[in-house]
């Protein structure tokens, strides 16, 4: 108490200037040790980032401190499945929190366990298992051996929670496909079959993660030339469902009855570049790209008309999605070209309902809008002037404004052998293989922006990204996720949390 009252003393009395300053410095630095905490420090897998400015920053607007609207960046490093196109979430996480598909080092190096991570701090609690359900209802048997039998590729949903498990058998020239639940370890076949050895099944899920196919071309419905589509949602009464036989399928096929089918126009000549499905109301959407004969390029949008449905009955009812000569058309179909495209490595694409704006790359420093509800014209694309760079992805938000991650550094121009032609090519590949996008834009060094919905400004959020992998913007937590690679190997990955 006397120590106080003669502090006070001293403080209140007249003396110079400097005196005052070296007292308040002393309390200031006496109440600041007594708030640091003696906790714990975090795990070597979790980092918080200084945020630091640098020349680079300076020069993107004339006021610096507008520059970064990033108030903290944490990274966490982790192992996974290299053939994974994707292994971090942020969709339907809490705050401070993100899911990932990660190997279990713990127990079986080649277990892959799915993660609700406070990268905080680096703790995290393993909320789901993928066990190798297909090694005992698959074992092999005679010649057969154990090493013919392997996961093809996964498909992660878009909160990771559901895989789409590709499982190849060699001895047997036999694909399998289940969806699997990491949740609660549940799993259905949806396809069995000896699909030809130069086509691949492509697999989508929309963007809520309701629908989901593992046939995106159609390729499983013979003569059909329809898309099995299943909802994610639906609560299934028993894993053993009757098989159901497409129109002059393969012997030895099955296909798990459809929750919806959707049967898809075009030519026998028009190349399929890429497709996705989307939410439509109750029901699912596709949107796919074309490529004819010629080089031209366009898009194809389908969905059902909820109200030409309703009077036949709902989607999930209604069978046979054929339309029939006379009747309203069960489908809306949209198409357009698309305008000022000249060729990228791989068709990248966002397309909002809401809306009705779709967004792709015109080439590779190009950004194009296209209003789908104008029918094919010029006048419904706008395109935006060229971006100072090459864009190796880009998420358009709700603002209309863009985050962009800008390369204007690249390595050596690469080719790869087109499939249908077989001759090497640096334009129009599409793939959905990671290494092959990786390996092909070789991109040494990147820069995530936020661009205005002009292009116009911009305003500098990260700097220095290497090796991305994939980007994710969480709007009612105002995150960024940016999932990279190290060490050159696609199995060790790094997440890249910046908090707005």
């Amino acid at each position: 108490m006397k120590i106080r009252h003669k502090l006070r003393n001293i403080f209140n009395r007249r003396t110079p200037g400097y005196e005052k300053r070296t007292l308040k410095f002393f309390l200031c630095i006496l109440s600041i040790s007594c708030l640091l905490p003696a906790g714990c420090t975090p795990e070597e897998k979790t980092m918080l980032l200084p945020m630091t400015s640098t020349a680079g920053e300076e020069t993107e607007s004339s006021d610096a401190g507008n520059d970064f609207t990033v108030q903290k960046i944490y990274t966490y490093a982790y192992e996974t499945r290299d053939s994974l196109n994707k292994s971090a979430f942020l969709q339907g996480c809490a705050e401070n929190e993100i899911h990932i598909l990660a190997l279990d080092k713990t127990n079986d190096a080649n277990s892959l366990v799915c993660r609700q991570v406070d990268y905080r701090y680096g703790f995290y609690d393993t909320s789901g298992r993928l066990v190798p359900f297909w090694e005992e209802r698959l074992a092999p048997s005679g010649a057969e051996m154990r090493g013919d039998l392997y996961v093809e590729k996964l498909l992660p949903s878009p909160n990771g929670k559901q895989l789409l498990v590709y499982v190849r058998s060699d001895f047997w020239n036999n694909t399998f496909v289940w969806l699997y639940s990491m949740e609660d370890s549940e799993y259905i076949l949806l396809y069995e079959g000896s699909a030809d050895s130069d086509t691949r099944l492509h697999g989508s899920f929309s963007r809520s993660g309701r629908w989901v196919t593992f046939d995106i071309a159609g390729v499983t419905g013979g003569t059909d030339y329809f898309i099995p589509v299943y909802d994610c949602e639906k609560e299934r009464a028993t894993q053993e469902e009757p098989a159901w036989q497409p129109s002059e399928a393969r012997e030895r096929t099955f296909l798990r009855q459809p929750d919806q089918r959707l049967y898809f126009t075009g030519t026998d000549t028009d190349r399929l570049l890429s497709a996705t499905l989307y939410d439509c109301s109750d029901s699912a959407g596709l949107l796919r790209f074309m490529q004819e004969k010629k080089g031209a390029v366009y898009f194809n949008l389908e969905y059902i008309d909820q109200e030409v449905a309703a009077r036949k009955g709902s989607p999930a009812e209604i069978q046979d999605f054929k339309e029939t000569p006379g009747e309203a058309s069960l489908y809306v179909h949209k198409w357009s070209y698309l305008q000022d495209y000249t060729g990228t490595h791989s068709l990248q694409y966002h397309y909002d309902l809401e809306s009705n704006v779709l967004y792709y790359l015109g080439n590779a420093s190009r950004l194009c809008r296209i209003n789908t509800d104008i029918v094919d014209s010029p006048e419904n694309t706008l395109t935006l002037p060229d971006f100072p760079g090459i864009i190796v992805d880009y998420l358009p938000l709700d603002s209309g404004e863009f985050l962009v991650v800008l390369a204007e550094e690249q390595g050596a121009e690469k080719y790869i052998m087109d499939p249908d032609s077989g001759n090497s090519v640096n334009a129009q590949y599409s793939t959905d293989n990671l290494s092959d996008i990786l390996n092909y834009r070789d991109i040494l060094s990147a820069d995530l922006y936020l661009y205005q919905a002009d292009a116009a400004e911009r305003k500098l959020l990260y700097k220095n990204l290497r090796n991305l992998v994939a980007m994710e913007y969480d709007s009612s937590t105002r995150r960024i996720l940016l999932e990279t690679y190290e060490d050159t190997s696609l199995s060790h990955r790094k997440c890249i949390v910046l908090e707005l």
